[in-house]
């Protein structure tokens, strides 16, 4: 694990890795933990992450509520692979964490999650899961015909019925994640739940062509 905290994004940065995470980047206005850099990818940078992708490697991005303003270019990003962070704050009065409707309880569907490789194997993307939260989450919008499937969703009592919170889809040799949120992954909220074991399936999966091509 390596933070790319200078420069941008190249094939010789992202020639060792076999995952990408971006993690809700954000005009230090809106989030103090920043270090003050540019949160939009440059063209160049898109443009070579998504070859990052095409030749086998993963991309996790994590978005957050009220997406359009952080002033980031996620969705410049996304876009490319058929997905889409939704400008919304979710709240579910019946199912919910605590005491706060917006810290939404997902619906989640392991069948619809299996998700077979090449050796016939399908692994399924929310094993020893059973209760996640997206805090202050948006949603997401997937294209018809790029083979996207939903990971999480909010239930029909939702403000934004039934609307995905986390969805994956392959392009080229390579795998993307994406979620509404980030909060679930941080520091403070692993530990809540099921995250920690959601997260490292996620990571896992991504990072399966990586596996394939290692040695015994």
């Amino acid at each position: 694990i390596a933070a790319h905290a200078e420069g941008p994004l190249t094939s010789d940065s992202l020639g060792p890795a076999n995952v990408l995470v971006i993690a809700h980047p954000s005009e230090s206005k809106w989030e103090a933990t920043v270090n003050g850099g540019d949160p939009r990818l440059s063209d160049a940078e898109l443009d070579e992450i998504e070859r990052f992708v095409h030749r086998g490697g993963g991309l996790i991005v994590l978005g957050e509520t009220e997406q359009d303003k952080y002033g980031n270019n996620l969705n410049d990003l996304l876009e490319r692979f058929g997905l889409r962070i939704e400008n919304a704050t979710v709240q579910d009065y019946s199912h919910h964490h605590g005491d706060a409707p917006s810290w939404v309880l997902a619906a989640l569907d392991h069948t619809a999650t299996a998700t077979a490789t090449a050796d016939g194997a399908a692994p399924d993307l929310l094993a020893r899961v059973d209760q996640a939260c997206f805090y202050r989450a948006g949603t997401l919008a997937l294209g018809l015909a790029n083979g996207a499937r939903v990971v999480a969703r909010t239930h029909d009592t939702a403000s934004s019925p039934s609307a995905p919170l986390a969805a994956v889809t392959t392009h080229g040799d390579g795998r993307v994640v994406v979620l509404a949120d980030s909060d679930l992954f941080g520091d403070d909220c692993i530990g809540e739940l099921d995250h920690e074991a959601l997260w490292l399936n996620l990571v896992y999966w991504a990072a399966q062509p990586g596996f394939s091509g290692a040695g015994s």
